[in-house]
Formats: structure tokens, C-alpha cells, sequence
């Protein structure tokens, strides 16, 4: 069984998982959540195969792109988007896979922790179910994350599991392996962002069969529209244009070199921006996850021309996982250990709570390599030049 998550506490036996329920790894947090959900219960494509997280996540309405960045007392810190609907606080991307595949999704709120707990074990304990809970990222003991960044990201999880005294939870989140935390820390977790109102999601049994081809075109759709025309232009290819004009530009007060200035500044923006294109995505800002959503598609709706588009997106893909690497370069030293440390941190919690010392440890020499990276800041020419290559790879992404 695998160990309770640092600073939680075991009060009876270990939580016993909801039949059926596997831990299946994953990319996004809201798809591979809901992938494994329905894998557990069963729910199938109307051809009786399993539906795959790349179909969930095209039919969701795919990818998007959003830049953030933002102030805090104890400094400045980006973050970005990669999925539809990505900052949006209600649970209308999942609503919207469920409304086109006809799944009947169970949705509570509540502004009440103890209420919040009730629904959770009504759903876990009562009915055997697993239930994906939207919290705080920086909540959660095993990203081992700075509390500066709490309040901030919101995240998604599966719960498939409560001990005897319901203090216990099985929690689901992306790994090969569970991680387990008590409720009381999970709870505390779920009502760190006031917005997200405890939310709860599970899904009722599926009385009705999809038409599978009009789902995957009215995603896609979604998808050209969002991009095309965002809501703002911090959103979609726009979001990607406004970073670019950013990056290296030293008279806008909201451009990295004022706001991101080499040091320890430059260093969390780098950090942040590989964090969220190459290892929270699963890679590739989660272009590779989507390109094998097109494949499926090209055979289910029958649109043989969508598996060059998916062709096309694994291209777009390289050239993300490119520009990530171009933010800790190998040919800077300590940026390539910081990466490296980073890397480490993250092959760790992919595999469970089993790997938590070594994730802890991958967390110290995280923490001890940016020091380092930090305390050596750019020259001007170098910090220019750095600058200036990022800015030329984001105008590629732009016109990709």
C-alpha cells in the first residue's frame, strides 16, 4: 500500500478503492480524471470500445493557449494555459464532453466544508463511486509546490477511495500509482479557492448512446472558434502573439526583462513556463495528446483529411517541447541541472505516493539548483540574446 502523503495521518485501516477503479497515468488533470472515471464504470464508445483521454479531450473542445502573469508580495509568477476552457472556474469543459456524449454527470457545489465532506462520502462510500474534485494545486502535499502559490492554480483530481472513518482518501492524479491524503487535508485543498465552491463531479449511469461523429465535429469546432477568436488577447493564438511582443521587450513594464529581470525572476518565469508546457501537459503543451485525437477522429467521423492535420500538430508539438527547452538551454549550465532536477521531480510523482522520497528529494535539488541558476544571473548581452531567442521561436509558434 502506498504511503500517506507528508504531514497526513492514517486513523484506521487503508482506504479501499471503488471496484473497478485503475490508476491509468494521464496528461490533463480534467481528462485523465474523467477517462478513468468512466474506464472504472465501464462507460464505453457506442462501438463498445473504451474512449481514449485524446478522444475526451477533442471532443471537449481540444486545445487552447493563455498567458499570465501576475504579481504577488513574495514576487512575480506566470502561468499558462493549454486546453479549452482552461481558466475557466466553473466545470463547463467537462459539462460540455458530457452534454456531447450524452453522459449523465452528477455536479455538487457547496460553499460548506462539512457539507463538502458529506457529498464526498456519499458518493465514494455510499454509492461506490469515484468522484474528481477540483482543488488547489498548491494544496496538495505531493507537488511539493511554495505556499505563495496557494489560492492561485486550480487542478483537478479523482477520489476512489475513503478509509473506515472516511479521514482517509485514495486520490488519482495523473500518476501510475495513488497517493493518499487525509480528507481533512484534501478538504482544505478543495475550499482554498473560494470560486471552485467544493466542487464534485461523478457520473451517473449512461442511458444513452452519442453520435460520436457530431460530438467529435462540434469539439473541433469549439477548438478553430476559441483560437480564432479568443476572449481576450491574453487567450488562443492572440496569447501567443502578446507573449512574443512581451518576451524581450525592455519598455513595457509588463515585459520579461522588467517583470522577469535575469536572477531569480528570469528563473521562476523559465521554471513556471517548463513546468506548464512540457511537464504538466504531458509534454509538448499537450499538442501530442491532440494530434492522436485527430487520428481517432480521421476513422470515427470518417474524415480521412484529419490525420494529416494530425501530422501537422505533432510538427506544432516538437516545436513547443523546443521552445520549452529553450527556457533552461543546455548550453547554459545551471539551467540544464535546474531542468534535469525538474525532470527528476516530475518522473517521480508520476509514479505515486511510492515515490515520494524521491520526489522530495528531486524537490531539494530543484530548490537547490534554481538558488544556484538565480545567484548567477544573464550579463545584459546574454540576457538580451536570451530574450530575444525566445521571441523568435513564439513568432514561429504564432505562425505555425
Amino acid at each position: 500500500m502506498a504511503k500517506l502523503a507528508a504531514g497526513s495521518k492514517r486513523t484506521s485501516h487503508p482506504p479501499k478503492a471503488v471496484q473497478g477503479y485503475k490508476t491509468l497515468g494521464g496528461h490533463n488533470p480534467e481528462t485523465s480524471a474523467l477517462h478513468n472515471l468512466l474506464a472504472a464504470q465501464g462507460v464505453v464508445r457506442p462501438d463498445g470500445e473504451k474512449y481514449s483521454e485524446a478522444l475526451l479531450l477533442g471532443i471537449g473542445g481540444g486545445l487552447d493557449f493563455g498567458y499570465f502573469a501576475f504579481e504577488t508580495p513574495r514576487g512575480n509568477h506566470l502561468v499558462l494555459g493549454t486546453r479549452h476552457r482552461w481558466a475557466d472556474l466553473t466545470p463547463g469543459f467537462l459539462e460540455g464532453i458530457g452534454t456531447r456524449l450524452k453522459l449523465d454527470l452528477d455536479v455538487k457545489e457547496t460553499t460548506n466544508d462539512r457539507g463538502a465532506s458529506n457529498l464526498l462520502v456519499n458518493v465514494v462510500r455510499t454509492q461506490g463511486r469515484a468522484a474528481i474534485c477540483w482543488v488547489d494545486l498548491a494544496s496538495l502535499p505531493w507537488h511539493f509546490l511554495p505556499p505563495e502559490l496557494k489560492k492561485y492554480v486550480v487542478h483537478a483530481v479523482a477520489v476512489f477511495g475513503l478509509d473506515e472513518d472516511a479521514a482517509v482518501a485514495l486520490v488519482d492524479d495523473r500518476a501510475q500509482g495513488p497517493f493518499l491524503v487525509g480528507v481533512e487535508e484534501l478538504g482544505d485543498a478543495r475550499a482554498a479557492i473560494p470560486g471552485l465552491k467544493n466542487r464534485l463531479l461523478s457520473v451517473n449511469e449512461v442511458v444513452s448512446k452519442p453520435d460520436l461523429k457530431a460530438a467529435i465535429l462540434e469539439g473541433i469546432a469549439l477548438m478553430v472558434e476559441a483560437n480564432r477568436n479568443p476572449a481576450n488577447k491574453s487567450f488562443g493564438l492572440a496569447g501567443i502573439e502578446k507573449w512574443s511582443e512581451l518576451v524581450a521587450s525592455p519598455k513595457d513594464k509588463k515585459g520579461w526583462p522588467s517583470l522577469f529581470a535575469p536572477g531569480p525572476g528570469l528563473v521562476e518565469a523559465a521554471v513556471a513556463g517548463y513546468n506548464w508546457l512540457e511537464l504538466m501537459s504531458g509534454g509538448g503543451a499537450l499538442r501530442p495528446l491532440y494530434a492522436q485525437f485527430l487520428d481517432e477522429a480521421a476513422v470515427l467521423a470518417k474524415k480521412p483529411k484529419l490525420a494529416k492535420v494530425a501530422e501537422e500538430y505533432r510538427k506544432i508539438a516538437v516545436l513547443w517541447s523546443d521552445f520549452a527547452q529553450a527556457l533552461l538551454p543546455e548550453e547554459v549550465t545551471r539551467f540544464k541541472y535546474l531542468r534535469e532536477a525538474l525532470n527528476k521531480k516530475h518522473k517521480a510523482i508520476a509514479q505515486g505516493a511510492a515515490s515520494m522520497s524521491d520526489a522530495e528529494k528531486a524537490t531539494k535539488e530543484v530548490a537547490s539548483t534554481r538558488k544556484t541558476a538565480g545567484d548567477r544571473p544573464f550579463t545584459d548581452a546574454e540576457a538580451k540574446a536570451y530574450y530575444a531567442g525566445l521571441r523568435a521561436r513564439l513568432k514561429v509558434l504564432f505562425e505555425a
